[in-house]
């Protein structure tokens, strides 16, 4: 995290090893909600630079830009050089919710990197069916309109969210740029078990140890208000019954 309070890949990190030859890359970042800046970006080329990788750059949720100002740049679009070191994942699935239909695809420049990706997919990776290009071409086509109205509407539940946090003094929740994600540092909960805990309450979050910090939980704010309206209420007593007990 930045001193500007927004999530940023570790570029000090020394964990690489030899064998290490691909970055998986989040832009939009989920969890987190950062949406990277063009010297962020260049920053990144440059650590992969140093270290010959070839980033792999999800960048699914980049319809969803929650803050004014805030521009989502492929990370691809840096220059050539850029280009020919990164394979780019899209898809509508997540801006129109279509995930169940599996309309992704994968951009690769590189044709080297093409054909070895192409080898290697086989019958892991399927191809788009024939009602999931229908689907993500209608998407694409006929529904800017409504993800404008959708992208208001998140706003609206990521503002009620910073709220009803900022209630709380016990956790930490920083800028959300772009999904429709939160990350909230719960540390001072002292929780064991986040997950459980929070479902004793009827409220189901992701744990932050799937993404490696169990000090953080993850909360889908993408629902109708009603649901967020009351989910908050039951993770606030949630929070306040812990802060009693100790």
């Amino acid at each position: 995290m930045t001193s500007t309070g927004r999530w940023l890949v570790d570029l000090q990190s020394e964990s690489l090893t030899v064998d290490d030859k691909q970055l998986l890359f989040c832009n939009p970042l989920n969890p987190g909600g950062t949406v990277y800046q063009r010297q962020e970006l260049e920053d990144v080329l440059a650590y992969v630079d140093k270290h010959d990788l070839i980033i792999c750059s999800d960048e699914i949720h980049c319809d969803l830009l929650l803050e004014p100002g805030v521009h989502h740049i492929p990370f691809a679009s840096l220059n050539e050089r850029a280009a020919q070191r990164s394979i780019t994942l899209m898809s509508p699935s997540k801006t129109f919710n279509l995930a169940g239909l599996g309309a992704s695809m994968a951009i690769i420049p590189n044709e080297e990197i093409r054909r070895k990706f192409q080898k290697e997919r086989g019958d892991v990776v399927p191809g788009v069916n024939v009602l999931a290009y229908a689907a993500a071409e209608a998407a694409y086509q006929h529904g800017n309109s409504w993800l404008i109205h959708q992208v208001e509407y998140l706003k609206a539940n990521r503002n009620l969210l910073i709220s009803a946090v900022a209630e709380l003094p016990e956790l930490n929740l920083n800028k959300i740029e772009a999904t429709y994600l939160a990350w909230i540092d719960i540390s001072e909960l002292v929780l064991t078990d986040s997950c459980k805990y929070f479902e004793s309450f009827g409220i189901g979050l992701t744990s932050g140890l799937e993404f490696g910090d169990a000090d953080f939980v993850r909360l889908n704010f993408a629902c109708p208000r009603s649901t967020l309206v009351k989910a908050l209420q039951r993770f606030t007593c949630a929070v306040k019954a812990k802060t009693k007990t100790g």
